[in-house]
């Protein structure tokens, strides 16, 4: 796992994608950047573009965002850039928005997002594997079992 941080738009905590068109049409005016289809990911396109380092750097537009794991400085100051030209902003895993590189909020977007995920999806997470275990451990000697009894069958 890594750091993912997303471009989004919302608006009254409803999602509004981030077009392919509009994507495409602000890449073509933005010098050295490149927009292609994805190798890795169906239906996804990649934006690619080089710092002044030389290194290049990559972005992912899926289903409506743009996103990336792990951004450098750099990056993420492209990532901002790029929000304000979409009118969207960038969002981080713990769901901070960004303002820039080091002031960061709570978009009210995604304030009922946060709460529910801490009241529901951790605690469930947890329970699953406990629940689970008794029959893990079922079917780890039952297989062992079976065969060595049908083993023994064969050889009467």
């Amino acid at each position: 796992m890594g750091y993912h941080v997303t471009i989004l738009r919302t608006k009254d905590k409803h999602r509004e994608p981030i077009t392919l068109d509009e994507t495409k049409k602000l890449i073509t005016s933005m010098h050295g950047f490149k927009l292609q289809p994805s190798p890795l990911f169906k239906e996804s396109f990649e934006i690619s573009f080089s710092q002044s380092d030389g290194e290049k750097y990559v972005l992912l537009w899926q289903e409506g965002e743009i996103w990336t794991k792990n951004p450098d400085d750099k990056t993420m100051q492209v990532m901002l850039n790029l929000a304000k030209r979409l009118d969207a902003r960038v969002r981080g895993d713990e769901l901070e928005t960004y303002i820039t590189l080091n002031k960061t909020y709570q978009h009210p977007d995604d304030l009922a997002i946060s709460a529910s995920e801490q009241t529901t999806s951790k605690p469930k997470h947890k329970q699953w594997r406990l629940r689970d275990i008794p029959l893990v451990i079922f079917f780890i000697f039952a297989i062992p079992a079976v065969s060595f009894w049908k083993w023994l069958k064969k050889r009467k």
